[in-house]
């Protein structure tokens, strides 16, 4: 079993509007973990096909899709760097308090 949270709303730049798509929390089932993310690969493709189905349901050319994920989570960073995403910034345990 999987789940995850988002948040979605719509944002504007210098080209135009679009679709912001948070992922705010992605979890797996503990007896699904370390067997290759096939289960995390799938609900992260599956909360990329809902941004961009979001944008078109509101006539948007396109749709942001981010989260925040724990630097020292490699198993999560491999995921993401693997299925396109780009690191936009890192910070440290201690930047967060």
């Amino acid at each position: 079993m999987a789940a995850a949270d988002t948040e979605v709303s719509i944002s504007k730049d210098g080209d135009g509007s679009y679709v912001n798509f948070f992922i705010c929390a992605v979890a797996i089932n503990v007896s699904e973990r370390g067997k290759g993310g096939r289960l995390a690969r799938e609900l992260v493709q599956v909360l990329k096909d809902c941004a961009v189905q979001k944008a078109r349901e509101g006539g948007l050319p396109r749709a942001k899709v981010y989260g925040r994920i724990d630097a020292n989570n490699e198993p999560s960073v491999h995921l993401v760097d693997d299925m396109g995403f780009c690191l936009l910034y890192t910070s440290d345990a201690a930047d967060e308090r």
